[in-house]
């Protein structure tokens, strides 16, 4: 049958004669070949080529594999609410995320208060290379200085920010955002502790932003240390 090859399944005349229409048919292809793709079931067995006892045992072998995976003899239809229920399930057994995970509150803030933080020094960035302007005053210590020089540098890094604060308000691929923006914020960090101490409380907001996002994006970062 053209819908058991297109399927990669087979109909055993036993469970044939179960299906009375071409829609029941279909719809039990349909799920055996689901059921197959999700949970591993495996499909009917084809018919050996002679030997009526083979034909037996490959039956109940098969009916025992539908059992166990919790699909009846008896179940000759599905729709398609159910297969995608099907698929739902198994994606969370899996730890596929089918649908956009809510942050919390304090983790929406934590991605709002960052993503200003980072939208500020790209624009500040921005005046001082087009226009030569400061909107926090010119700088006085070494290290901003040599970075305001290599203009090269200067534009790539505020390019980085400004990437990752649109990411971050936007919501649009966040976790990507905070990877780029985690060396940024680390520097600062460190650069506020040892040269500018009067810094330090809001390097450790811009931190405790950084460790929150970290953690609520953790999924996306599992898989960075699989092995190739």
């Amino acid at each position: 049958m053209a819908f058991e090859d297109a399927l990669k399944v087979d109909i055993p005349h036993w469970m044939g004669e179960r299906l009375n229409t071409v829609c029941e048919t279909v719809d039990h292809l349909m799920t055996l070949s689901w059921r197959h793709r999700l949970n591993g079931v495996p499909s009917i067995p084809k018919k050996p080529l002679s030997g009526d006892t083979n034909v037996a045992v490959n039956q109940n072998s098969w009916r025992i594999s539908m059992e166990n995976t919790g699909v009846a003899e008896s179940d000759a239809t599905i729709n398609v609410g159910e297969l995608e229920k099907m698929d739902q399930s198994v994606a969370a057994e899996r730890h596929i995320p089918v649908t956009l995970s809510r942050l919390k509150w304090y983790q929406t803030t934590a991605r709002y208060v960052l993503g200003a933080i980072f939208l500020f020094g790209a624009v500040d960035g921005a005046l001082y290379l087009l226009g030569g302007i400061y909107l926090h005053g010119k700088p006085r210590e070494p290290f901003l200085i040599a970075l305001e020089q290599a203009r090269y540098f200067w534009a790539f890094l505020k390019s980085i920010q400004l990437v990752g604060a649109v990411s971050l308000l936007a919501n649009y691929k966040p976790a990507l955002g905070v990877a780029l923006l985690i060396p940024i914020s680390s520097v600062m960090f460190l650069f506020y502790l040892f040269e500018l101490p009067g810094f330090i409380p809001f390097g450790c907001i811009m931190a405790t932003a950084m460790i929150v996002l970290c953690r609520a994006y953790a999924k996306s970062y599992v898989h960075i240390f699989d092995n190739y």
